[in-house]
């Protein structure tokens, strides 16, 4: 690799990184929105489960791409 690739790829981890760290920042925060609104009971455990897994998903592909 060429010294101008090398910069390139180094830009293209920190942005992925900052990224996830973005990503996981608005999640905890629309959790948090979501905790403190007095959702029916139901809907509150099947939006936990969709979100559970959405956060598995995209946590799995943020660390298998590093």
């Amino acid at each position: 690799m060429t010294h101008p690739d090398l910069i390139i790829a180094a830009l293209a981890r920190r942005l992925k990184k900052n990224a996830c760290v973005m990503w996981w920042g608005s999640m905890r925060a629309a959790v948090i929105i979501i905790l403190k609104c007095h959702l029916r009971r139901m809907f509150q455990i099947h939006f936990a489960m969709a979100a559970i897994a959405l956060v598995a998903s995209v946590a799995a592909s943020c660390l298998g791409r590093r």
